[in-house]
């Protein structure tokens, strides 16, 4: 780990920046956007350990993937890892969408769970609007494991200090636990936005996946 004295030099702030610089190229020459970051942030944010399973079976707590943490009222803002959000019913239910229903609707009168404001039903909608996002995620991971990225580009796509993933989580996590702060007193333009990232582009909608 990098110190807070080496920060504070200018040789390292520069070396940093030629990373960051040189990061963005690598990513950007692998096929990830100008927003890798950002898209990246929003899709990982509420992910489990449930998911996490359909990319690889043997997953537990122990990873390294973060979120936000749903618990508003902890302290600690964004874990290290994904969590497991299996409930004591989640072992009766059998489809997916059962049990996205029992992790969502197990915390419904719970107002410091989840995203500050929305209601129920907009906690479902949203449950599922990440869900329809994994799916996708899962088959381009499929396609990816065929030819799978240099080692080089991994190491890009894990730096989440730099690469704009961690401060796509720190603005989230703000916005979930506290959208007056962020929004302050246009809270309507925060459903707005979040209407607008649950709605897709035409392209996603277009994208063919495989059966």
């Amino acid at each position: 780990m990098v110190s807070a004295e080496t920060l504070t030099s200018p040789d390292s702030e520069n070396a940093q920046n030629d990373f960051q610089s040189r990061c963005s190229d690598i990513l950007k020459e692998a096929g990830a956007t100008s927003q890798f970051g950002g898209i990246t942030g929003h899709a990982i944010h509420s992910i489990s350990v449930r998911v996490l399973k359909k990319f690889k079976h043997n997953v537990t707590e122990n990873n390294r993937v973060p979120t936000i943490n749903m618990n508003l009222t902890s302290d600690q803002p964004i874990l290290p890892y994904a969590p497991d959000r299996s409930t004591p019913d989640s072992k009766h239910f059998h489809t997916d969408g059962m049990k996205i229903l029992d992790e969502v609707l197990t915390h419904m009168d719970d107002s410091s769970y989840d995203v500050k404001n929305l209601s129920p039903l907009e906690k479902i909608a949203h449950a599922f609007h990440m869900e329809e996002m994994w799916v996708a995620a899962l088959h381009a991971y499929r396609k990816l494991k065929q030819d799978p990225p240099s080692e080089e580009v991994c190491n890009c796509a894990m730096d989440i200090d730099n690469n704009g993933i961690l401060k796509q989580l720190r603005f989230a996590a703000l916005g979930i636990r506290e959208p007056q702060l962020v929004y302050q007193d246009k809270l309507q333009r925060f459903k707005r936005q979040l209407s607008y990232h649950i709605t897709y582009s035409k392209s996603f909608k277009k994208r063919s996946i495989p059966e």
